[in-house]
C-alpha cells in the first residue's frame, strides 16, 4: 500500500513542477507588453504631451485677450466720456500752443518783443532747430523725439529789468519754453543776463504707431494744465505784456 502512495505523491510533485516551468515568464511572452509600452511612450511624448502644452497655451492666450478686451472697453468708455465738441475746442488751442511747426521767426518774436518793453538791448539773437530726446529711468534714448528752437540769447539792462524778464517771459510767450544755463554778469553800470532758451513742437510722424493697451488718462484729468495752454492759446492773437 505504501508503494501506490508514494508514486501518487511522485506524480503530484512532477505535475506541480510542470506547472511551474509552464507559468514562468519566456521572453516571447515579454514581446507584447513591451511593443505596447514603447507604443503607449511614443503616443505620450509626440500626442498628448504636445497637445497638454497647446491646451495651456491657448489658456494663457485666452486670458490675454480677455484682459485685452476688458482694456478696449475701459477705454472706449473714457473716451466716450469726453465731449466730441470739448475734445475739437480743445486739440485746436493745444495744436496752436505746441504746434507741428515752429518758425525760428514767430519764436524770437515774442522774447524779442518781451525784452523791448522791458528796456533790454541786445547785439544779436539767434535760433535753430534741435531734437530733444527723452531719457527713461534706464537712461536709455526714447526713438521718439520732440523738436525745438534753440537759441543762445544775450540782453543788457538794469537789474531790476532783467530780472522782471526773467520773471515773465515764460508766461509772456504763447509756446512751451524752456530756459536753460542762465547767467547774470555786471559790467559797467549795467546788467548782462545770458541764457539758452528752447521752444517746444511735436513734429508730424508719417508712420505714427499707437499703442491702444497703454494705461490711459484721459487729459480731461489735468484740468490745471488745459488752463494754461488755453492762456497761452489767447496769446497768440495778442500783443505781448
Amino acid at each position: 500500500m505504501a508503494l501506490p502512495n508514494m508514486q501518487k505523491t511522485v506524480r503530484k510533485q512532477e505535475g506541480i513542477s510542470e506547472k511551474i516551468k509552464n507559468t514562468r515568464l519566456k521572453i516571447k511572452d515579454l514581446i507584447i507588453p513591451i511593443i505596447v509600452s514603447m507604443i503607449l511612450l511614443f503616443i505620450s511624448i509626440f500626442v498628448f504631451i504636445p497637445m497638454l502644452k497647446e491646451a495651456f497655451n491657448y489658456r494663457t492666450e485666452l486670458k490675454e485677450i480677455k484682459s485685452k478686451q476688458e482694456q478696449l472697453i475701459k477705454l472706449k468708455q473714457s473716451i466716450e466720456s469726453i465731449s466730441e465738441d470739448q475734445l475739437n475746442d480743445d486739440l485746436i488751442e493745444v495744436k496752436s500752443v505746441i504746434p507741428r511747426t515752429l518758425k525760428v521767426a514767430s519764436f524770437l518774436y515774442y522774447i524779442d518783443e518781451l525784452a523791448r518793453l522791458k528796456n533790454l538791448t541786445s547785439d544779436k539773437i539767434s535760433a535753430s532747430d534741435v531734437n530733444i530726446g527723452i531719457v527713461d529711468k534706464n537712461r536709455q534714448q526714447d526713438s521718439n523725439q520732440y523738436k525745438g528752437v534753440n537759441g543762445p540769447l544775450a540782453y543788457k539792462g538794469s537789474l531790476e529789468n532783467i530780472l522782471n524778464f526773467l520773471d515773465n517771459f515764460y508766461y509772456s510767450s504763447p509756446y512751451i519754453v524752456s530756459p536753460q544755463n542762465i547767467s547774470l554778469t555786471k559790467s559797467a553800470e549795467l546788467w548782462e543776463v545770458e541764457l539758452s532758451l528752447t521752444g517746444y513742437y511735436v513734429s508730424e510722424e508719417e508712420n505714427l504707431v499707437v499703442n491702444i493697451y497703454k494705461p490711459f488718462k484721459p487729459y480731461t484729468d489735468f484740468a490745471d494744465v488745459m488752463e494754461i495752454l488755453k492762456e497761452k492759446s489767447k496769446k497768440l492773437n495778442a500783443p505781448v505784456k
